[in-house]
């Protein structure tokens, strides 16, 4: 399936087959068909009233969306509603995501990284140091497992975490350039 966003719409499609029917283009090929699942509320922002980022959990049934604001929304797609009152951040959120399986979701901000209970929207626990700039907004990097995550603390040194206990794991990892992208193997053993 194929998720879009349109400013305050969330559309689902499947991705249609040669052999599959649908109305046809000028060019005589067949067109996608798309269907409304979701309305998201826009929050009152006097010069960016809509969504700014949006992620799907794996089973594409909560999403995260962030607004300008300082504000992200968690929005059941199965009932159209939303999750809670929206969280608050300090700072627009430049990255949002879920950590796998968990029911929690990440937001972060141009300091910190919060995680939040995504079937209640409530903040669970303390967050974490992650760096974000206007010229370099990077997600952290959750393991595949769900088990560990990894942080820029800042521009040029990464922490890792044991999601479990939210305790880091070793010292920070302190580069010679600007931290570009963090992401985990495949396997979950190796970070990159």
């Amino acid at each position: 399936s194929i998720f879009t966003l349109i400013p305050s719409f969330v559309f689902v499609s499947s991705v249609i087959g040669q052999t599959a029917t649908g109305p046809s283009q000028a060019d005589g090929t067949t067109g996608t068909p798309f269907r409304k699942v979701a309305v998201i509320k826009t929050l009152d922002h006097p010069y960016h009233p809509g969504a700014r980022l949006i992620q799907l959990d794996d089973n594409k049934e909560i999403a995260a969306v962030a607004m300008y604001g300082c504000k992200t929304f968690f929005w059941d797609l199965k009932t159209d509603a939303a999750i809670g009152e929206p969280t608050r951040q300090s700072g627009d959120a430049g990255a949002i995501g879920f950590i796998p399986n968990s029911d929690l979701a990440y937001t972060a901000d141009w300091s910190d990284l919060k995680l939040w209970d995504r079937k209640t929207a409530s903040r669970s626990g303390e967050g974490f140091p992650h760096q974000l700039r206007e010229d370099s907004v990077i997600g952290p990097a959750v393991s595949h497992d769900g088990k560990f995550l990894v942080t820029r603390n800042e521009m040029n040194r990464l922490q890792f975490w044991n999601l479990e206990s939210r305790k880091s794991i070793g010292p920070e990892h302190v580069h010679d350039n600007e931290v570009s992208q963090i992401q985990f193997s495949a396997d979950s053993k190796w970070c990159f």
